[in-house]
């Protein structure tokens, strides 16, 4: 099944999974959709850390992002985009 639809994503490694990954995912996210002309594009920020940061999670409710966290790993992308 062939869409139309881009998904940028950006996957935020860390060797401690209680560290809760900061606002950088987003600003690289929005920094892609921007450098590449795809203001369309849905972003995705996946990390195998347990949580984001506030800001983090501030920005991307502002850009539209989805964060996928360790937890919610097992269940993306059924759970949504």
């Amino acid at each position: 099944n062939e869409t139309e639809d881009v998904v940028i994503i950006q996957c935020k490694p860390t060797g401690n999974p209680d560290y809760a990954i900061n606002v950088d995912a987003i600003k690289d996210l929005v920094r892609a959709r921007r450098n590449y002309g795809l203001e369309n594009a849905r972003l995705v920020a996946i990390t195998n850390a347990k949580s984001f940061n506030g800001e983090a999670k501030r920005r991307a409710r502002l850009s539209d992002a989805t964060l996928v966290t360790r937890d919610g790993l097992q269940h993306w992308p059924l759970s949504g985009l």
